[in-house]
């Protein structure tokens, strides 16, 4: 003989529901766990490599500014090395305007214009300079 039956929760089911909620419960509280926790490695591994760049980029950053100084300092001391040039290129064309000068006034001019040549004219010129001093004054 069958015997049909019908559901009628009973105290033992009814103590078994809270057993099987808590165990939802439970599994969807490890489930959430597990997700944050491969979150907050995600996020450290991101900060980690964040972190890393930072410091490349800072790095860089010290390498180039230390470059710019560099060549501010070169381009300071060649702007001085051409003021020191022209200095001495004006005090050199000022000699020879004052030798030409005093050339001119003992008849030294007429005596280049008998030159034949260029090349006799800047041996002349070298040969006076030569008997009467160096290039600069004394």
């Amino acid at each position: 003989m069958f015997l049909c039956s019908v559901y009628t929760p009973g105290v033992a089911q009814s103590q078994f529901v809270p057993v099987l909620l808590f165990s939802v419960s439970q599994k969807s509280q490890k489930e959430m766990n597990d997700a944050t926790q491969g979150t907050l490695h995600q996020i450290s591994e991101s900060h980690e490599e964040i972190m890393t760049r930072q410091m490349a980029l800072k790095s860089a950053q010290a390498n180039v500014h230390s470059q710019i100084v560099a060549n501010f300092r070169d381009l300071v001391r060649e702007k001085s090395a051409i003021a020191a040039g022209n200095r001495e290129l004006m005090e050199m064309a000022e000699s020879i305007h004052r030798r030409l000068g005093a050339f001119a006034s003992h008849g030294t001019v007429h005596s280049i214009y008998r030159c034949e040549t260029d090349t006799e004219r800047f041996i002349f010129i070298c040969q006076l300079f030569l008997c009467r001093g160096s290039w600069q004054e004394t």
